[in-house]
């Protein structure tokens, strides 16, 4: 006879999701999650397993314990309505942790949902308001927009929280070079090659890419 306890198999998470979804059906929550979070760890790339587990833990558990499974869900979530019933989910959290909600910003951004990633930024200066990488996201997403002279405003907030970040003063250097701010622009740019020489690593790789930051800052200097 087909039962809940013979769908799982030691490697399956397919078939512990679904031990997990009729376990659920029959009210079995404890069981239920022991599937589901089998289910999770198997399948890292199953929206519902994720998805399922995270509303179970929020109706028992409360949302500290439910998040983590949500935030798995809503990176690998489906373009229809479930993915928009988990977002609208997340927003009633008023989450209030700054580098959880710049997590939820990178994943739309990741995705080229740029207005929603603007959104989780909203909120997470709303309670962070000198968060760095949060600063150099929503400059790197006003960029792709346009909006240079906002994005360098981000670009520089960034600077300013992560002064040790190579790539924070490299995008605002190019930036105010491009707005025709040439001598900023250099002085960023001289920043993120102190900062490329003192991580510098001695692959290859990190050696040209200090090469060309090299050249690329003596090319801006022989055009003024």
């Amino acid at each position: 006879m087909f039962s809940a306890e013979s769908v799982a198999t030691p490697d399956d998470g397919e078939a512990w999701l679904l031990k997990g979804k009729l376990l659920l059906a029959r009210d079995e929550k404890t069981s239920a999650r022991s599937a589901l979070e089998r289910a999770s760890e198997l399948s890292p790339a199953s929206f519902e397993a994720h998805y399922n587990l995270g509303a179970l833990l929020l109706s028992t558990d409360g949302p500290a314990a439910a998040l983590p499974y949500l935030m798995r869900a809503y990176g690998v979530r489906p373009p229809d309505g479930s993915g928009s019933v988990l977002r609208e989910t997340l927003v009633k959290l008023e989450i209030q942790d700054a580098d959880t909600l710049w997590r939820l910003a990178s994943l739309d951004a990741q995705r080229g949902l740029d207005a929603s990633a603007l959104q989780w930024l909203d909120a997470l200066f709303a309670r962070s308001p000198d968060h760095g990488p949060g600063h150099y996201l929503r400059g790197m997403l006003l960029k792709q927009r346009g909006e240079r002279e906002a994005a360098a405003r981000e670009l520089d907030s960034a600077c300013r929280a992560m002064a040790g970040s190579y790539s924070a003063h490299y995008e605002l250097g190019v930036l105010l070079v491009e707005l025709g701010r040439k001598d900023e622009g250099l002085q960023r740019l001289d920043q993120a090659l102190e900062l490329a020489r003192r991580s510098e690593g001695g692959n290859e790789e990190s050696q040209a890419a200090l090469a060309a930051l090299e050249a690329k800052i003596a090319e801006i200097r022989a055009r003024q």
